[in-house]
């Protein structure tokens, strides 16, 4: 896959209805998946029905853990990597506990003089999408549509992966399971965002600490919605394309499904607690929106009543950008992130 093409339905980007086999004795069956992915066709959408087995009748706490001081790896070398001047380079955290095996794709603007100044620069870090908000993914290599704009716009972008990766069309129980504890445990992604943070604090000299953004699509959106609320000391805005902005909503129809309880133990206190909508009120900081109307994987109305909510508790600095017609994927490529992007140019000024 090139750096601009779309993803197809199988990629880890994409919408994977994956036929999962868990065996008889425990789902007497297949369970079919739905993810929230950048790159389906509404066609390839629309009749799709989340009927994976989990319910909301367990509520097992989650797990009260403390940031844990991860080994941040060095600066890395940076190669020239497209027409456009911008240098990318790869990094990975290898360290334990949430957030200590995140990776990294880091772009690095094209400068004219070889080097960056100290804190000259803003950075916006964009999570991959494709996943079904109650698992992780990992970060592509030679995807890079939804992350290069940005460094050819002047700011540092990074990729990075989300904790609870699991291929979803070769998995059984057990590992769905493990996947879903980890991303649990991540806090849904924000030990991820963390780790990256403290990368671009201790290793990116040419970044501005208070212009750290957050970006992603769909599924990746909601996690930067989450971040937003989550982070509030370092995320300076948030950029959220067609997000799921309730994922209880999203979920509803999995929540009374018998086999949860082995599965996704506390499913729906899970969402809840990683809910954007349910913590609209949170988010403080400047909030940029984009929804196509033809979307067929998130209802445009959804992301309408979200940022209405946001606003009407209080934060001014909400834009909610729209086109009228559209899919899921190539209305935010095409039109979203140039949007975006010059929002965030006339927030720096």
């Amino acid at each position: 896959m090139n750096q601009f093409q779309k993803p197809t339905a199988n990629s880890n980007f994409g919408l994977i209805i994956g036929l999962v086999s868990l065996g008889a004795l425990l789902l007497l069956g297949a369970v079919l998946w739905l993810t929230l992915g950048s790159g389906a066709d509404d066609d390839q959408t629309a009749a799709a029905k989340v009927e994976t087995a989990a319910t909301a009748k367990a509520t097992v706490p989650e797990p009260k853990i403390s940031p844990p001081e991860l080994d941040v790896p060095s600066r890395p070398e940076f190669q020239a990597a497209f027409p456009s001047g911008v240098q990318l380079a790869k990094v990975n955290f290898r360290d334990s506990g949430p957030g200590g095996g995140t990776a990294m794709n880091v772009y690095l603007p094209k400068s004219e003089t070889g080097d960056h100044e100290q804190a000259t620069l803003g950075c916006v870090l964009v999570a991959p999408a494709g996943t079904n908000l109650l698992m992780g993914n990992e970060i592509g290599d030679d995807y890079h549509a939804e992350t290069l704009p940005y460094a050819e716009a002047g700011f540092v972008a990074i990729q990075y992966s989300l904790d609870g990766y699991t291929d979803l069309q070769n998995v059984n129980a057990r590992q769905m399971t493990k996947a879903y504890e980890e991303f649990r445990i991540a806090k849904a992604g924000t030990a991820n965002a963390r780790a990256v943070i403290a990368f671009v604090k201790q290793q990116l000299p040419e970044v501005d600490p208070q212009r750290i953004y957050v970006a992603g699509h769909s599924s990746a959106g909601t996690v930067a919605l989450n971040n937003a609320w989550k982070l509030p000391d370092d995320i300076a805005a948030c950029i959220a394309y067609a997000p799921c902005s309730d994922p209880e909503a999203f979920h509803r129809e999995i929540y009374d499904q018998p086999q949860a309880i082995e599965l996704f133990p506390g499913v729906k206190q899970f969402d809840r607690e990683n809910s954007p909508i349910q913590n609209a009120a949170k988010i403080k900081c400047p909030l940029f929106v984009f929804h196509a109307g033809g979307d067929g994987v998130v209802a445009f109305d959804d992301s309408a009543r979200f940022s209405n909510k946001v606003k009407s508790s209080g934060n001014s600095q909400v834009t909610f950008s729209e086109v009228s017609e559209g899919n899921h994927y190539n209305p935010m490529i095409e039109t979203g992130i140039p949007r975006a992007i010059e929002w965030l140019k006339k927030l720096e000024q």
